[in-house]
């Protein structure tokens, strides 16, 4: 597929052009540290997801979580360590979106909410980068639901096969392909630079 068949690049942020920084958790806060919940499984959990649509405070989803997993925490000492969780920038993120910026159109679709929306726009600067830019806890879908796809898509004015959407998690990826958006796995910036050279990117 040639790039002018791809009207629209639309990233995912965490690790794809945002650095996680191990867990959103403190291994001491386990009983057993070796029971550490798989991120994407607990991502999808029904209070994540209404916390990441707008529909839970952070109160109620660091209450959620430290009895989820019997975390020995407080609640205000779990909401400052998750604020705390991404960042910085990928290495490059910075050239590569200004270098891509001169070929397509960008756009960013992020299951987020609102601990790090402002991090995320303002210290690490992506808003200065991305025009447009869908949060999950501002639309009220959280991926992979498919009327978020559908959302974004409408939103854009684009069709989803006009759509190359990057993002880390698989589950996301086939969300996505769902709805016909061109959807490939990317972990890290480097993933990112090689599905863009395949569709054509002049991005090195």
């Amino acid at each position: 597929m040639l790039k002018h068949d791809i009207q629209l690049v639309l990233f995912d942020l965490g690790g794809v052009l945002v650095q996680l920084n191990g867990l959103p958790f403190e291994t001491q806060w386990f009983e057993d540290p070796s029971r550490l919940p798989n991120l994407h499984q607990w991502d999808h959990s029904q209070v994540v997801t209404k916390f990441q649509t707008g529909k839970a405070s952070a109160l109620e989803f660091a209450q959620f979580t430290i009895a989820e997993f019997s975390l020995d925490t407080s609640a205000e000492n779990f909401v400052d360590t998750f604020t705390k969780w991404p960042g910085p920038l990928f290495p490059g993120v910075f050239p590569l979106i200004e270098k891509l910026k001169k070929q397509t159109k960008i756009a960013i679709y992020s299951n987020t909410n609102s601990l790090h929306w402002s991090r995320l726009m303002q210290e690490m600067q992506l808003a200065k980068l991305f025009e447009h830019c869908f949060a999950s806890h501002q639309i009220g879908f959280a991926k992979p639901d498919p009327d978020g796809f559908i959302y974004v898509a409408n939103e854009l004015n684009l069709a989803p096969e006009n759509i190359l959407f990057l993002d880390d998690n698989p589950g996301n990826i086939a969300g996505a392909q769902k709805q016909g958006f061109i959807a490939r796995q990317a972990q890290g910036l480097e993933e990112v630079k090689q599905h863009l050279i395949e569709f054509g990117f002049n991005v090195t």
